[in-house]
């Protein structure tokens, strides 16, 4: 089911503009979600655009960011509070390419750099099903390779949506489209299928 943009609400309010069927996310300056495992510092200033949701989901999304610094993205992100957390993220890492990145956050931020991608726009997908998670990625939207499964325990209820982050940069639009919600979940989520 498509979703529209008006039903989400904020943490960490940003300009957010609205054309046909994409929507844009602006990413402010230093922004980012992260529960550093080495000095133990949380971050939690990223635009996050969510709808609170109970029990399993799929939530999928078109993402198209603009990279011009280091750990910019736009995300997919699961969360109950600053410190309980999964972000999906297609990002330009300190690798020096754009990837697929995961970061599971229990009390600290455990941060996986995944696959390089050449395209400019994927999809990110995470799914629930109990305290377990999955992620995936797409390059059409139809066919999803997992990234990552893991459980993770997080309230019955919490909040989906997108973010926009620049933790190293001055801020930037990424583009999100073809968002999707669904309670329904394929018969082998590690498959997506």
């Amino acid at each position: 089911m498509k979703i529209s943009i008006e039903e989400f609400s904020w943490i960490n309010k940003s300009e957010l503009k609205v054309e046909d069927n994409k929507f844009f996310v602006k990413s402010t300056s230093n922004s980012d979600f992260f529960c550093n495992p080495i000095d133990g510092k949380t971050v939690s200033g990223a635009p996050f655009l969510y709808k609170e949701i109970k029990g399993d989901f799929l939530i999928s999304v078109r993402v198209k960011p603009v990279f011009t610094s280091t750990y910019e993205a736009g995300t997919v992100f699961a969360y109950a509070d600053d410190n309980h957390w999964l972000k999906l993220a297609f990002e330009y890492t300190d690798l020096g390419a754009p990837s697929v990145v995961t970061v599971a956050t229990d009390i600290y931020s455990d941060d996986a750099n995944g696959v390089e991608i050449k395209e400019e726009a994927i999809y990110l997908q995470i799914m629930r099903k109990g305290d377990i998670f999955v992620c995936h990625y797409s390059i059409d939207g139809k066919e999803y390779k997992m990234v990552r499964i893991l459980k993770l325990v997080l309230p019955d209820t919490i909040k989906i949506g997108v973010s926009a982050q620049s933790p190293t940069g001055a801020g930037n639009f990424m583009e999100f489209s073809d968002l999707k919600i669904t309670q329904v979940l394929p018969e082998d989520i590690r498959k997506s299928k």
